[in-house]
């Protein structure tokens, strides 16, 4: 998922972008409209999600549905200030419009840092390999662990071997509530880009069995959350997550 507030990060990153080069580079100017091309897309795709938004409110307010828009409203500022994705109207539509988006000017990326390798501009061309770099944090991933959410793997009979509960997010920070077969924490980890960590210190409650120290990443197509742990004194190993669309 991608977050209303990575946008000013990104933009960050790509305005820091466009003064390393001369005016007449056109290397330069290519990527700078791939740039162009980009922010366009990202504010199509978040005012048209902005717009479903609005239309979802007055529909309640018109039905006299008071709870409905109050959640509506609720979900608006949420999506607005903190850039969560509601859950009153679909968001898939905006997630794969931006998906498409930043793999275009990924590649964008990719040809310019190749063809300034190629004419021998190797100041330049890690300029802008630490700009793609740097854009890559302010992924649709890293906006995945959003407070409420709940990743969850399954036994082949479909129930819970484990889940993982986002109690609270802040920024890059975020904790989280872990139920395994063995062993079950609450912790406060940290967000980079597609990863998470929290180390032994991290773990402010043992509900169940150890402590452990975890490292997560998130993928795409389809989402999952895979997460290698590490239990003191005892055993490592890994699971793999996805999204509990119930939640």
């Amino acid at each position: 998922m991608y977050r209303h507030v990575l946008l000013s990060a990104v933009y960050a990153v790509l305005i820091s972008g466009m003064i390393w080069a001369a005016d007449d580079d056109p290397v330069e100017k290519k990527l700078t409209a791939a740039k162009d091309e980009f922010e366009k897309a990202a504010h199509k795709a978040r005012a048209g999600l902005v717009t479903d938004l609005k239309k979802k409110e007055e529909a309640a307010q018109k039905a006299g549905e008071l709870k409905t828009l109050e959640k509506v409203q609720a979900e608006a500022k949420g999506f607005d200030e903190r850039g969560e994705l509601p859950k009153s109207v679909p968001v898939n539509s905006y997630e794969s419009k931006l998906r498409t988006a930043r793999a275009k000017l990924e590649e964008g990326y990719k040809v310019a840092v190749k063809e300034y390798t190629k004419d021998g501009n190797v100041a330049l061309a890690k300029a802008v390999q630490q700009e793609l770099d740097e854009f890559k944090k302010t992924g649709i991933l890293s906006g995945a662990l959003q407070s409420g959410t709940v990743w969850v793997a399954t036994k082949p009979d479909g129930s819970r071997r484990a889940a993982l509960t986002v109690l609270k997010r802040s920024g890059n920070k975020v904790t989280i509530q872990y139920q395994g077969p063995a062993n079950a924490i609450v912790a406060e980890g940290r967000i980079e880009g597609p990863r998470f960590t929290w180390a032994l210190a991290d773990v402010s409650k043992v509900l169940k069995g150890k402590p452990f120290s975890g490292q997560g990443e998130l993928s795409e197509q389809p989402v999952k959350l895979t997460l290698k742990y590490s239990v003191r004194g005892g055993s490592a190993g890994s699971v793999t997550l996805v999204l509990d669309k119930g939640k």
